[in-house]
């Protein structure tokens, strides 16, 4: 038996045949302390490897699409999630959980995610883009701008060459492109404030 759910822009399918997954789908969505102690003991049980949905996403990627800080913050503080399974674990894009994050604009989940792994800004996916480049092609302005002090380069390019810039202009996210303008002037020595302004 399947169950669809949307989210935002996408539809989620869900095999509930396990239907312990898809208690773990429904419980990354809702912060109760119920809910936090059932994903930290599917997690320590479970492993929290197994994929949720057609994309192949993980409950660590449901966890940063709904923005469950309280969750993350306790598979980290019982020492059940690691840096290396925060940057292992991906879906069928190669997106890891703090591609999601960048993606959707969860701001408070992507800095519990750097705290506990900084390196996780330079992972790429499938198509070699990092999570600063899903957050400007998405136009979330504040995720971008905590991931660009966390990834010095922000003139880095994708597997076909397009580059950050490139994706906040296609995703007419104009107020990211002119802080990145600046930031390229700044790599060139000029002496520009940075800062990402609102139109």
């Amino acid at each position: 038996m399947e169950s669809s759910l949307r989210t935002n822009s996408t539809t989620v399918t869900i095999n509930r045949s396990g239907s312990r997954r898809w208690d773990a789908y429904k419980t990354a969505s809702v912060r109760t302390p119920g809910s936090v102690e059932f994903l930290c003991n599917y997690w320590r049980e479970e492993g929290g490897t197994d994929t949720l949905d057609e994309q192949g996403d993980t409950v660590l990627h449901f966890l940063a699409i709904y923005n469950n800080v309280e969750a993350f913050k306790q598979l980290i503080q019982r020492n059940l999630l690691s840096g290396d399974q925060l940057k292992e674990q991906v879906n069928a894009s190669g997106d890891i959980a703090l591609h999601e994050a960048a993606r959707f604009g969860q701001k408070e989940v992507a800095e519990v995610m750097l705290k506990r792994e900084k390196n996780l800004v330079s992972v790429r996916n499938k198509s070699g883009e990092t999570p600063l480049y899903a957050a400007a092609a998405n136009g979330k302005k504040e995720v971008f701008t905590l991931l660009t002090e966390y990834l010095s380069d922000c003139m880095t390019t994708r597997d076909d060459g397009c580059t950050i810039l490139h994706a906040a202009v296609m995703g007419e996210s104009y107020c990211l492109k002119l802080g990145l303008y600046i930031r390229k002037f700044l790599s060139w020595g000029m002496q520009v404030e940075m800062h990402i302004y609102d139109y």
